[in-house]
């Protein structure tokens, strides 16, 4: 549980800056986080979810630009399915991994819309993929154990 406390913000944060890349390429997945206004590195203290909004009083260290509160909510709201896996993962009728997937994916393209009125396409590409790819997975593993 405490792993998906940590694991579901973070992923939520990078997919959400994720949806603000203009030009996505493979060099992307090699760069290290950057601010959002004048893209100097972050150091790890400024990338731990929640804390590091709530520390730096929502406003970027370096050049003390107000943060978007999107950050803030999504990572929020990232948090709910570790609580989710304890309690009501036997009751789920497909597996985690499938239901944490399009959980977080579906909370970036909420909060990326009311940011922005639209729905990233490359996002949208990612999200296809990784359902065609882990969907067929699960219903394997369930076919072949019954």
């Amino acid at each position: 549980m405490f792993q998906l406390l940590l694991i579901c913000p973070i992923l939520f944060s990078f997919l959400y800056q994720l949806s603000f890349v203009n030009n996505l390429n493979l060099t992307y997945f090699k760069l290290q986080s950057r601010c959002d206004y004048c893209y100097q590195r972050l150091k790890f203290k400024e990338m731990v979810p929640v804390l590091s909004f709530l520390l730096q009083k929502g406003k970027t260290k370096c050049c003390h630009r107000k943060l978007s509160y999107c950050y803030l909510v999504g990572e929020i709201l990232a948090i709910f399915p570790a609580f989710f896996a304890l309690q009501y993962t036997p009751m789920l009728t497909i597996d985690f991994t499938s239901f944490l997937l399009i959980y977080l994916f579906l909370l970036v393209f909420a909060l990326y819309d009311l940011a922005t009125l639209s729905i990233p396409i490359h996002l949208l590409f990612i999200f296809t993929i990784c359902i065609c790819i882990l969907v067929p997975m699960h219903f394997y593993i369930v076919f072949y154990y019954q």
